[in-house]
C-alpha cells in the first residue's frame, strides 16, 4: 500500500505567459535514490526520483496533450516533462518561477519522464524526476 502524499505543480502556457496548477496526490509510493555521474573534473552523486502513481489516484488526471488544450482546468491534473513535484502536501501557489516560490521546500523535484502504465490490475503512471 502507498501512503506518501505529493504536490504536482502542472506547468502550462496562457496568453504568452508560463502558468502553475497545483493537485495534490494522496496514497503514491515516492523513492529517491543516488546514483553517480562521470565527469572530466571526477565523479559527482546524481539524485533522482521515482514516483508511482496507481489507477485508484489518477482522479481528474487527464494526458498532457488533453491537458493543455483544456480552457477550464479545474478539477483535472496531469504529468509531463517539465512539470514540477513536491514531495508532502504544498499549499504554495508559484506565481513566478517553481526554483524561487518553492525555494523553502525540501523536496522538489523537475518531472523528466513519465510512463503511462494504464492496463491491467496494476495500472498505474511511472515518473522520473530530477
Amino acid at each position: 500500500m502507498f501512503t506518501d502524499t505529493v504536490t504536482v505543480y502542472n506547468r502550462y502556457v496562457e496568453n504568452g505567459r508560463e502558468r502553475w496548477q497545483r493537485h495534490v496526490l494522496d496514497g503514491v509510493n515516492w523513492t529517491d535514490t543516488v546514483g553517480s555521474t562521470v565527469r572530466k573534473t571526477g565523479v559527482v552523486p546524481s539524485p533522482s526520483t521515482f514516483l508511482v502513481i496507481p489507477k485508484a489516484v489518477l482522479v481528474g488526471y487527464v494526458p498532457p496533450v488533453e491537458f493543455s488544450t483544456l480552457e477550464d482546468k479545474s478539477g483535472k491534473w496531469t504529468v509531463a516533462p517539465k512539470d514540477t513535484i513536491v514531495f508532502g502536501a504544498s499549499d504554495v501557489e508559484i506565481s513566478t518561477t517553481p526554483s524561487k516560490d518553492l525555494s523553502g521546500l525540501e523536496k522538489v523535484r523537475q518531472v523528466l519522464n513519465v510512463d503511462g502504465l494504464l492496463h491491467g490490475r496494476l495500472a498505474h503512471l511511472e515518473v522520473i524526476c530530477k
